[in-house]
Order: C-alpha cells, then sequence, then structure tokens
C-alpha cells in the first residue's frame, strides 16, 4: 500500500475530527462551571485584538460639566475628556498530540479505527487545558508565573514538595497547593538564577490540607532532581520545551490591585489613580457585616463578589445560623453557595483564596483572544512530521490574555475569615 497515501488519508481524516469537533470543545469545556464561577463569567472577545497586540482606549478624566446658570449668567464653557491608551501583547499557549508511524500505519486506513484515536487524543488536551488555564489566570505576573515556591523537601527520596507562600498570593495553608493537580507535569527552576533545574517533574499526589505535593522518582523511589528552598515550579510539557511561561498575561489579582505595573501603566504612580482597582486590608477587623458593607460601597455598588466557599460558609453559618428556622414540609441542608450583604450577593468559587473577597466588574475584565484554540499552521493540516522522528505533530495554540478597560468596580478585601466579634 502507498505509504504516502495512508499518512495523507490520517491527516486529513483526523484533521477535519480535531478541528471541527474538538477544538471548541476545549474551550467550551474550560469555561464550564463546575465550581469556577469566575472562569465561567469570564466573557471572551477579540475586542482590540491586532495581531499580537492589544489596544485599549481609556478615559482617564471626564470633568463634570453642569453648574448652575442665573437668566442672565454665561452659558457653560464645556469640558474636555482626557484619554490615555494602554498597549501590552497576547501570550501563547501550546500543546500537541503526537501519532507515531505505527500507529498511523496499524489503522490501515480504516475510518472508524482513525477517528476513535484521534478522539483519545484530543481528549486528553480537553481534560488537562483547564487546570492549564486555571493556573495561568491566577498566578501572578511576579515571580515567573510560579505555581508553587518549595519551602522544604523531604519525604521517601526527596519526592514530597512542601510550599511556601514566600513571594506568592496565596498566603493560606490550605491555598499553596490549589493550583496543582495529580498528573500535572511542573519545571522546576533554581530560586536564585532562575536556571532549569533537572527535567520536568510529574505530580504523583497532592496533598491539599498541608500544601505538599508528591513527584515521582526513579525505580528506586529517589527524586531524580534535588529541589531547595526558594526553589519554584512553573507548568511544563514533558518535553521541558518550556520557558517560564506566559510571564506578560496577568493573573486575577494583577487586575484587582492599586499598585503594581498593569498593562504598562504603573499605578502607583501619583497621575495614575484612574488605573487603580481598590484594594482594602481588613484583615485585622472582624470579619462581619460593616466590613463587608465598606467594601461594597467603595468598589460602587456591584451586584456580585466573591470568595471561597469555605468563607461563605463561615460568614452565613456565623451570621445566619441562629436565625434559620427548620419546618416539616422542608429539607435543609447545612451549606450556603452564596448569601447577600446589602443588595450584592456574595458567590463562592473553590478557586478564589480563603482569606481575599473579590469584586470583579465582568463587563470591563476580560479574556481577549485571537480567534480559538487553533493549529499553530492553520493554512496547512494540523499534522506536521517531527525532524528525525518516526511520529508526527498535531500542535495547538491559543494566543489570550486578561485585560482590563475599567476597574472602577473592581478590587479585593484581605480579611481573616476565623475573627468574629
Amino acid at each position: 500500500m502507498d505509504e504516502e497515501k495512508i499518512y495523507r488519508y490520517w491527516s486529513e481524516l483526523t484533521d477535519e475530527v480535531i478541528r471541527k469537533a474538538w477544538l471548541p470543545t476545549i474551550l467550551n469545556v474550560a469555561f464550564e462551571p463546575k465550581g469556577r464561577w469566575i472562569i465561567n463569567r469570564l466573557k471572551r472577545t477579540s475586542k482590540g485584538v491586532n495581531g499580537m497586540k492589544v489596544h485599549i482606549p481609556f478615559k482617564k478624566e471626564d470633568p463634570i460639566a453642569w453648574r448652575a446658570v442665573t437668566e442672565h449668567g454665561y452659558t457653560p464653557t464645556g469640558a474636555n475628556s482626557k484619554y490615555a491608551q494602554q498597549f501590552f501583547e497576547l501570550g501563547c499557549a501550546v500543546a500537541a498530540c503526537n501519532a507515531t508511524v505505527h500507529e498511523i500505519k496499524a489503522c490501515a486506513m480504516n475510518n472508524s479505527v482513525i477517528k476513535d484515536i484521534a478522539n483519545e487524543k484530543a481528549r486528553t488536551l480537553v481534560e488537562t487545558f483547564p487546570y492549564f488555564l486555571r493556573a495561568v489566570l491566577w498566578s501572578p505576573q511576579g515571580a515567573d508565573k510560579a505555581v508553587a515556591v518549595v519551602a522544604s523537601v523531604g519525604g521517601t527520596g526527596n519526592c514530597t514538595i512542601t510550599i511556601d507562600n514566600d513571594g506568592l498570593w496565596n498566603t493560606v495553608l490550605e491555598d499553596r497547593c490549589k493550583l496543582i493537580e495529580r498528573g500535572m507535569v511542573l519545571q522546576g527552576y533554581d530560586g536564585s538564577t532562575n536556571a532549569k533545574k533537572g527535567a520536568p517533574v510529574q505530580v504523583q499526589d497532592v496533598d491539599k490540607d498541608n500544601g505538599t505535593f508528591i513527584i515521582y522518582g526513579d525505580s528506586t523511589g529517589t527524586a531524580e532532581t534535588t529541589f531547595a528552598d526558594g526553589d519554584y515550579f512553573v507548568p511544563a510539557d514533558p518535553g521541558g520545551l518550556d520557558i517560564p511561561a506566559m510571564t506578560n498575561v496577568p493573573g486575577f489579582l494583577d487586575v484587582l490591585d492599586d499598585d503594581n505595573v498593569f498593562q504598562g501603566v504603573n499605578r502607583a504612580a501619583a497621575g495614575n489613580r484612574w488605573a487603580r482597582a481598590y484594594v482594602l486590608d481588613g484583615s485585622s477587623n472582624y470579619f462581619d457585616y460593616d466590613l463587608l458593607s465598606k467594601f461594597i460601597r467603595k468598589c460602587y455598588g456591584p451586584k456580585e463578589i466573591v470568595a471561597n466557599i469555605e468563607t461563605v460558609q463561615k460568614y452565613a453559618s456565623h451570621h445566619f445560623a441562629d436565625k434559620v428556622r427548620y419546618t416539616p414540609a422542608e429539607t435543609f441542608k447545612e451549606d450556603y453557595t452564596r448569601v447577600r450583604i446589602d443588595n450584592c450577593w456574595m458567590y463562592a468559587d473553590d478557586d478564589v483564596d480563603r482569606d481575599k473577597i473579590l469584586s470583579i466588574d465582568f463587563d470591563n475584565v476580560t479574556l481577549r483572544q485571537s480567534g480559538g484554540i487553533q493549529p499553530l499552521h492553520p493554512a496547512m493540516s494540523g499534522w506536521q512530521w517531527v525532524s528525525g522522528r518516526m511520529y508526527m505533530e498535531y500542535i495547538l495554540g491559543y494566543w489570550f490574555t486578561l485585560a482590563a478597560e475599567d476597574v472602577r468596580k473592581c478590587g479585593y478585601l484581605k480579611v481573616n475569615p476565623s475573627n468574629f466579634a
């Protein structure tokens, strides 16, 4: 049988399956609710995207032009608005399916077998992309988008990594491993030199309650690379061909900050107050209605704020538990997924840190993208031969970034969820 014909038939049939059935599914699954209230609410748009650049014009100042006038008074002179422009770049995420020569030939141009194999290979990308997207959108731009910083290494064969919060945003112990999942591939970096340390490692198990995870060792159960305090990890591919990934893509807490550099604007500068979100440190205050009400007012009265589900439940059980009345006709479930403060609902999202409450204006905070997930070489078949190897790769790319046009209704409140009056 003509081998060239076999490869061409494989490429054409699987390319059609992946493009039409699986590429839209990858994004749809990633933005399903499943406890991810924020990511599910995030709108995707190509507004302002030009190639790899994003352009956002922003109204810095709009002076109030109304005033009183007497019967013979002067007419108003009007007021000029002041504008700023923000330019920044999209980040690019990539992944690949591969098919060996043996797999392709074994299909013998059988349509059913070829589609089954293509489905299995694409399903892996569907299952893993939500974890990668979550890691990118929640890790801040600092620390090279690290998802974990090492505090200590121990356990059998030095395979147990204990996570620190040094330089990271997730200070509560139970939040430190929240972006790490079993089976995830991570690349370790030296915390002093930012150089790679060894080959990528795969996560064998995660203990999120105690902030530790276990990496696979060699045949004797010993880690092949020794990590130390201050080293850090970023999501990687099995071949280790990553760099500290997507440092130009901000995380949610970068958007909600008031003194960082965001979208090319230094928010700490006196003249850039227009670009600041509202940040309130209430960790030393009682976690009560007065604190939440103040935060809501300062964020211009959003209709929705969001906290970790444990934080929502602690607030609800402390403030509402004694007000609940049981009736024979109703079934009472001892949990809360949202509570109402003033005219604002506080929703629950597992991804939010336990010591923070967020206000995100989803009309202005969006995911800017250049199309959807697509083959890295869209003009050609997605399958390409790997030079010098006995297999083909189907490489996918997704260009995106988190952007904000107006952050006046955005911010976060730092709380101590156990500090009740």
